[in-house]
């Protein structure tokens, strides 16, 4: 071969292993900014789960306290202390005023309810 193909080889050669070289250092490149994304993503999903974890906490101490025992024992599961009366009041909705002084009128037999709505 003569001195002008071998350095032409060479050449070639060298630029052939430069770009695998620089391929290869772009991969690296691209996988670390991945890598750091994935870093930063489980940061803030660390973030979110200690907010998450300190209202929590709060939550806890909230319901560990007597009188949060208290109350729920007395509103959710009905139960009085001993000596105590439980007054249940009914809903609003349901609540009628009965006047004394009107006089109640009976309940119309269901025939003269459907001769009501006919006409």
């Amino acid at each position: 071969m003569s001195r002008l193909k071998k350095d032409q080889f060479f050449s070639k050669l060298i630029f052939l292993v430069g770009l695998l070289l620089l391929w290869s250092l772009v991969r690296g490149f691209l996988g670390f900014r991945k890598a750091y994304r994935r870093v930063d993503e489980a940061k803030e999903v660390l973030e979110a789960e200690e907010t998450r974890n300190l209202k929590l906490d709060e939550k806890l101490k909230e319901v560990q306290k007597e009188d949060y025992i208290e109350r729920t024992i007395r509103n959710e599961l009905n139960m009085q202390k001993e000596g105590e009366t439980v007054v249940v009041l009914p809903n609003s909705e349901k609540v009628q005023v009965f006047d004394t002084n009107q006089p109640v009128e009976e309940e119309k037999k269901n025939w003269m309810k459907w001769l009501d709505l006919i006409r």
